[in-house]
């Protein structure tokens, strides 16, 4: 296999033009904020046969291969404010040619895979001391499975059925390829997710259900602060990551764990409202949002950060395991 170093350092003159220009900056905002916009990458010139496309992140390791007898490609699930690098070369000996473009650093990253309706990577804010949020470490989104559905009968004689899968085998797939989780956690209730013992993403994801309720009931001491020891302990260990966790619709629940995650990472308020509202459904999500805060407000502090170390602390979580999350999460961090 031709190697991407290979292509950027054998630049013949057939290929007559290749875009992105050079340095061009790339917006991944998409219309409606659904999810992110593909980049185009297109080229010109050649010989009649395929074209070997080639992508890498600039100082990563990971290359994107393709075949193809077009002139054009899109790509997606970029990363926020990254350099990529990216050539092509003629199979028939045509010729060959190579670009880059970077990618604007316009949080929150959405992603797009087949079947979901909502996904997200936690990373690419910018948190405590003005150091980024690592990015492909923590993601949230909608439910891989639909929620259990109980069949009939009085509750103590129902049969329930697993929830039919969301998440096409491809999107599965495009999942364990690029995003490689590890563990998978899963906010529904027991109601929601009866017979559900394992991850779709394969027997060697960690899976754990710990029902985690949405808005300002993350104050109940059962269903908001237990949890949310169970979830963080999980998050403390570097070796979990990538960590994927989700609802039903990946609003709420998730969002919820998300605002206070992101909080103790430091990301401002102001940001944390903006990923909110990127979450939910155009006009929704406000009052439950403005009862999550006014709640963390009142654990006292001198800003969101303070004010959810207060609510971690009054879960069970030592500053220890905080101080673990945050080396893990953010940019030059130890781990």
């Amino acid at each position: 296999m031709l190697q991407f170093a290979d292509i950027i350092a054998a630049v013949l003159a057939a290929i007559a033009t290749v875009t992105p220009e050079n340095g061009a900056t790339v917006s991944l905002d998409a219309p409606g904020g659904a999810s992110q916009r593909p980049v185009r990458l297109a080229w010109s010139g050649g010989g009649e046969g395929e074209v070997l496309l080639a992508v890498k992140p600039d100082g990563g390791a990971r290359e994107v291969f393709a075949l193809t007898n077009a002139t054009e490609a899109y790509i997606t699930n970029l990363e926020l404010g990254r350099r990529y690098l990216w050539g092509v070369v003629a199979t028939d000996g045509g010729g060959s040619a190579a670009s880059d473009f970077t990618t604007e650093a316009n949080p929150p990253r959405l992603l797009r895979v087949d079947g979901l309706s909502s996904m997200r990577d936690l990373g690419g804010w910018t948190g405590l001391g003005g150091l980024p949020v690592r990015q492909n470490m923590l993601f949230r989104s909608s439910g891989l499975r639909a929620s259990s559905v109980r069949k009939g009968g009085p509750s103590f004689t129902a049969s329930y059925g697993s929830g039919e899968q969301n998440v096409t085998d491809a999107g599965l797939a495009y999942m364990k390829k690029e995003f490689g989780v590890k563990t998978d956690i899963e906010l529904r209730p027991s109601g929601e997710t009866a017979f559900m013992q394992s991850s779709l993403l394969g027997p060697d994801v960690a899976w754990y259900k710990i029902p985690f309720p949405s808005g300002a009931a993350i104050d109940d001491i059962v269903r908001g602060r237990e949890p949310f020891m169970r979830i963080f302990r999980l998050l403390a260990d570097g070796g979990r990551y990538p960590v994927l966790f989700h609802c039903a619709d990946g609003f709420e629940r998730s969002g919820t764990l998300e605002l206070v995650l992101l909080g103790l990472l430091g990301v401002s308020e102001e940001d944390l409202r903006l990923g909110w509202a990127a979450g939910f459904p155009a006009g929704t999500g406000a009052e439950r949002l403005d009862a999550l805060l006014g709640y963390l407000h009142s654990l006292g502090g001198a800003d969101i950060a303070k004010c959810c170390e207060a609510y971690a602390s009054s879960c069970g979580v030592s500053d220890e395991e905080i101080a673990a999350f945050r080396r893990i999460m953010l940019e030059g961090g130890a781990e």
